[in-house]
């Protein structure tokens, strides 16, 4: 591990980690599929991180940095301190509110569609088995383990399909119809994901983070496998039904356009390629790959038709415009602790615009990018954003 240049390497089965200074640290883990498959413990002022062999590193006084340090693979992969402090839940497990204040309950921002297999919910701490039915509220760490699978509608529509041994945080999710303040954002940290957008990212602000890069969505079916061994995220847009492919720009972490997707029939890959850092490359997807992305698209169109019924019958009071989101909203590019991404102002342009003048819209056949042609930040691209291991990814 390294730590503002300091390194250490995994010997005995527990290790303690000292972190030098109080600055905008860094900490780089030597194994990145232990860091991304550990389970994040809070012991007073301690982090804690457990592998599935038992092996255990502990952050001594990690929680006394005024801005939690990143969490970094060797490549750069990035879990940054606002991640952190969502996996490890509260102070005290199973606590809404700090010791005095009035207690508050959960927001319920979804149901579950479709569940098999083990999978679960981190809620403040403790851990909560999943069903077809159940709500999932803001704040949740949502698991798949081996051979297991889960659908998650939320109340507006957006959709996500996890396979197995994935990993997403609920974030933030603020939605009123017809409200023009309505955000989400959701930290993707292990596994492979399908998303289709709902009315959040046709009205306000959608924003999906992974550990390479951040991706806004304007209503489009995306695809995300992350790679635990490196922190490598593939990415692909998908045809939906009626033929429409989106898009979406890719962006670094450090904030500069890299990149933009558009042909349904290429996977990109961001690559971390040191802190904020990250290249890009494409891949023509092979027969399987492209049939498999259709298959995904009508599980996960299927899933949220069935999570719209589940939705509506069991309707949660609607969330206040404005209301804060949850703990463990990523830093904004840049590392400026103040800016978290969710409470930036959303971009308020249209996107591309397709045939028949629907935004966001591409051919199925279009060519995909040949190289960022200008660099903005993302605040000046239309559309939400999704975070994904070292670079931010703009759906428009």
């Amino acid at each position: 591990m390294r730590v503002s240049g300091t390194s250490f390497a995994f010997s005995p089965s527990v290790q303690a980690i000292s972190i030098d200074g109080f600055g905008h640290a860094f900490i780089t883990f030597p194994d990145a599929h232990f860091l991304f498959h550990a389970d994040f413990k809070r012991t007073g002022s301690d982090l804690s991180l457990t592998g599935k062999d038992g092996h255990r590193v502990v952050v001594p006084d990690y929680f006394k940095h005024d801005k939690l340090p990143t969490l970094l693979s060797p490549e750069g992969a990035a879990l940054t301190g606002d991640i952190v402090e969502a996996l490890v839940g509260p102070r005290a497990a199973g606590q809404y509110a700090q010791a005095g204040a009035p207690a508050a309950a959960p927001e319920i921002i979804g149901r579950v569609a479709t569940a098999s297999g083990g999978t679960t919910a981190v809620r403040n701490g403790v851990s909560v088995t999943l069903n077809q039915g159940d709500a999932v509220y803001k704040g949740d760490v949502i698991q798949t383990a081996g051979n297991s699978a889960i659908g998650v509608v939320f109340t507006d529509g957006t959709t996500f399909a996890l396979t197995s041994n994935a990993r997403m945080v609920l974030n933030e999710f603020v939605y009123n119809p017809g409200g023009s303040q309505n955000s989400t954002l959701i930290n993707l940290i292990q596994g492979s994901f399908t998303f289709l957008a709902g009315e959040v990212a046709r009205s306000g602000d959608m924003k999906v983070s992974t550990p390479a890069a951040i991706i806004g969505i304007r209503g489009t079916a995306v695809q995300v496998d992350i790679d635990l061994n490196n922190g490598q995220v593939k990415m692909s847009v998908l045809v939906e039904p009626g033929g429409r492919v989106g898009s979406f720009n890719v962006f670094s972490l450090a904030g500069n356009l890299i990149g933009t997707v558009n042909n349904a029939g290429f996977a990109t890959v961001v690559t971390p390629a040191g802190p904020q850092q990250s290249t890009i490359s494409e891949a023509a997807k092979s027969p399987f790959e492209l049939a498999q992305a259709l298959v995904a698209v009508q599980q996960v169109v299927q899933t949220q038709t069935i999570g719209a019924v589940l939705n509506a019958a069991n309707p949660p009071t609607p969330a206040a415009p404005g209301a804060p989101g949850a703990p463990g909203a990523p830093t904004a590019p840049g590392g400026d602790p103040g800016a978290a991404l969710a409470d930036r102002p959303g971009p308020t342009g249209p996107g591309p615009t397709g045939p028949g003048g629907d935004p966001g819209a591409a051919p199925a056949g279009r060519p995909g990018p040949t190289g960022p042609k200008t660099h903005h930040s993302p605040t000046d691209m239309a559309g939400p954003i999704i975070k994904v291991a070292g670079a931010f990814v703009y759906l428009t």
